[in-house]
């Protein structure tokens, strides 16, 4: 049984020892960062790119992108930059979109039917997307493409 005047009792209120402090001040620090890790931020102009569409874990079409379709990806990262989950998950290729960056940063996109995995350095980032959403990404990446740039199969 425990009294009011017990020896026992927990103090009412926030402590303000100094180590009670200090790890209120880390974990405030700690969630800043994570929130602000799971956003990939703006990305620097896109230099060059390439796309890998994937069937039954095989290499389906390969292709480079055009200037017209670098710039329409940039433009849909752009319009969809807030909401991103950072990820651990692994995920199977779908169509991998590769990405390198005027900073010559590294990326890669990996579009499925209803997300999409964005990888930027050492972060891994997932979205849901409505079908139209996936399919206005699917279509900016081959809004210029002809059979001269793609290769077909390894």
């Amino acid at each position: 049984m425990c009294t009011r005047g017990s020896k026992w009792a927990l103090p009412r209120g926030p402590s303000t020892s100094p180590l009670a402090v200090v790890l209120r001040h880390l974990i405030g620090l700690t969630a800043v960062v994570l929130v602000t890790a799971c956003s990939p931020g703006a990305a620097p102009p896109i230099l060059s790119g390439e796309a890998i569409r994937y069937e039954e874990g095989q290499i389906a079409e390969r292709w480079q992108l055009t200037p017209e379709e670098r710039s329409n990806v940039r433009a849909w990262l752009d319009a969809h930059s807030s909401g991103w989950n950072l990820s651990a998950a692994d995920h199977a290729p779908a169509l991998l979109v590769l990405l390198q960056y005027e900073d010559y940063s590294l990326a890669s996109l990996n579009i499925h039917s209803s997300f999409v995995v964005q990888v930027r350095g050492r972060w891994e980032y997932t979205k849901d997307f409505a079908a139209p959403d996936i399919e206005a990404l699917r279509q900016a990446l081959t809004a210029s493409t002809t059979a001269n740039n793609r290769s077909r199969g390894p």
